[in-house]
C-alpha cells in the first residue's frame, strides 16, 4: 500500500515539473509579430523629361522661278492635302506649253509624212527606186518617231510646270510665319514656309536600360501600361499616349534608349519643342511589403513568414519597387503570415511566439 502511495506520489511530481518546465520554455521564445498576407492593387508611376516634335513637318519650296501672283495662306493657318497656297504668275508658262504643243503637232504631222513616204517607196520595190532611197525613207520616219516622242514629252513637261504654278499643301497641319507677298521673285532655292502636322502629335522621352529591359520582357513594350503627361503648369494632359516604337541603339552617354508615343493634340496644347513631364503608369496585382522586410540573397530575395510557431524564410520574387517598398509576386502559400519583425532565423526554420496583429 505505501508503495502505490509513493509511486503515485512520484508520478504527480514529474507530470507537475514537466509542465512547470514546458511553461517556463514557451515563456523564453522570442516574440514576433506577423499580419495576414494579402493580395492588393497598386499603380506605380515612374517620370521622364519628354520634348514634343511633329509626327510630320514639311518645308514649302517653288519648284520653278517666277513672280508670285497670289498668297492664300497666313501664318497659323490650319491647312489640308491639296489646298491651295501659292500661285506663280502663270503666263510665261501657259507661252512654253502652247509652243510645246505647236511643236507636237510639226512633229506629228512629219512623221505622217515620212511614215506614208516610208510605206510607198517600201510598195515600190527595189525594182522601181533603189535600196539606198528605201534606207534613207526608213531613217527620216523613224527618226520623226523618235521627234513626235520628244515633242509629246515636252507637251507633258510644260503642262506639269504649268501646274507648278500653284503651290499646294501635301499634309495636313498649321502653316509657320509667312512672309511672302505678291510681287516678290521665288525661286527654288527659297524656302517659303513651313508645314507642321499638329494633330496627331509625337513625344519623345528617353528611359534607362534597366527600365528597357523591364520593358522588353512584356509581350509588347507598355502593354498594359498608361502613357500621360503632365504640361508645363502643372496640369494633367487629358489625352492618353499609344506607344509607337523604341530607338534601335542606345545613348551611351546616358544608358537610356529613345522612346516615341503619339498623342491626340486636337486643341494644340502640344507645340513643338516644348518640354512635357511623361508619366508611364502600371498596374500590379501583389503583396506589398516595407524594403526592409526584404534581404536580398544570392538567389533573389526572401521575406520572413510564420507557419504556425515556425519562422522560416521565404524566396519570393519582386515585381516592382513602390515608394519605400516593394510589391512581391504573390506566391505565398495559404496559411503563411509576414513576420513583421526583423529577425534572425539561426537554422532554415524556428520556433517562436506568433503575435498576429489584425486583419
Amino acid at each position: 500500500m505505501l508503495a502505490i502511495v509513493v509511486g503515485g506520489a512520484i508520478v504527480f511530481l514529474v507530470k507537475y515539473y514537466t509542465d512547470v518546465w514546458q511553461k517556463s520554455v514557451s515563456e523564453v521564445l522570442p516574440e514576433v509579430r506577423a499580419v495576414s498576407i494579402k493580395e492588393e492593387k497598386v499603380a506605380v508611376e515612374k517620370e521622364y523629361i519628354g520634348y514634343v516634335t511633329p509626327i510630320n513637318a514639311v518645308d514649302v519650296y517653288p519648284y520653278l522661278n517666277g513672280f508670285v501672283s497670289e498668297v492664300m495662306v497666313q501664318g497659323g493657318q490650319n491647312v489640308k492635302v491639296g489646298d491651295e497656297l501659292v500661285k506663280i504668275r502663270p503666263e510665261e508658262y501657259i507661252a512654253t506649253l502652247e509652243e510645246a504643243k505647236a511643236a507636237e503637232m510639226k512633229a506629228k504631222a512629219d512623221f505622217v509624212y515620212a511614215q506614208n513616204y516610208y510605206e510607198r517607196i517600201k510598195k515600190a520595190g527595189v525594182k522601181a527606186v533603189s535600196k539606198t532611197e528605201i534606207d534613207n525613207a526608213e531613217a527620216k520616219f523613224e527618226a520623226s518617231k523618235g521627234a513626235l516622242a520628244q515633242a509629246k514629252a515636252a507637251v507633258e513637261k510644260a503642262e506639269v510646270n504649268l501646274g507648278y504654278t500653284v503651290i499646294t499643301a501635301t499634309i495636313d497641319g498649321v502653316v509657320g510665319n509667312v512672309e511672302l507677298s505678291v510681287g516678290d521673285y521665288i525661286t527654288p532655292q527659297n524656302k517659303l514656309f513651313s508645314i507642321v502636322q499638329t494633330d496627331p502629335t509625337r513625344v519623345v522621352f528617353s528611359i534607362s536600360d534597366k527600365d528597357y529591359l523591364e520593358e522588353i520582357n512584356l509581350s509588347q513594350m507598355f502593354a498594359g501600361e498608361q502613357i500621360n503627361l503632365r504640361l508645363s503648369d502643372g496640369s494633367e494632359y487629358e489625352h492618353e499616349g499609344d506607344f509607337k516604337y523604341a530607338d534601335n541603339s542606345m545613348d551611351k552617354s546616358t544608358n537610356a534608349i529613345a522612346i516615341y508615343a503619339d498623342f491626340t493634340n486636337p486643341d494644340r496644347k502640344l507645340v513643338d519643342n516644348s518640354y512635357v513631364t511623361v508619366i508611364v503608369k502600371r498596374q500590379y496585382s501583389g503583396v506589398v511589403v516595407p524594403k526592409d522586410l526584404v534581404k536580398l540573397v544570392p538567389d533573389g530575395a526572401e521575406v520572413n513568414v510564420a507557419d504556425g510557431n515556425v519562422v522560416k524564410p521565404y524566396l519570393v520574387s519582386i515585381l516592382n519597387e513602390y515608394g519605400d517598398k516593394y510589391i512581391l509576386r504573390n506566391n505565398f502559400g495559404k496559411n503563411l503570415l509576414l513576420v513583421l519583425d526583423k529577425v534572425t532565423v539561426n537554422k532554415d526554420e524556428q520556433k517562436m511566439k506568433i503575435l498576429k496583429e489584425g486583419d
